[in-house]
């Protein structure tokens, strides 16, 4: 079940908190250890709502990266890779980078973090 927005409503399938965990080791694309269980609970969470899509936004901070739109769209593509190497299909994903900042304003959510991951749900028409 989702709100207007497309977020899901359970505090555990709450995909912001979920993007948070979501890091990386400076300067690179590969995810700290941790990492991994975030990303699989967004699978489940996928898996059980199939009319959930995902955009994923990352963005770097200021001095990780000699070139940060690089950094944040290899990030966005290992989320993004790891998703559809568990089943999730490509039609449902769309992984972009940033650079340095995320948009400020996406869709109601005013309150996210400005560098870092983050998980934007929408309603997926299946055809």
């Amino acid at each position: 079940e989702v709100d207007a927005n497309g977020c899901p409503i359970r505090e555990k399938q709450n995909l912001d908190k979920i993007a948070r965990r979501i890091q990386f080791h400076k300067g690179t694309d590969k995810p700290l250890n941790s990492a991994y269980t975030a990303f699989s609970d967004v699978v489940s969470i996928m898996r059980h709502n199939k009319k959930i899509a995902i955009e994923i936004h990352c963005s770097v901070k200021q001095g990780e990266a000699m070139v940060p739109q690089s950094l944040s769209e290899a990030r966005a593509t290992v989320i993004y890779d790891f998703l559809v190497n568990k089943g999730i299909k490509e039609e449902r994903l769309k992984a972009t980078g940033y650079g340095l900042h995320l948009p400020s304003n996406v869709r109601g959510h005013t309150k996210l973090n400005p560098v870092g991951v983050r998980l934007i749900p929408h309603n997926f028409a299946q055809e």
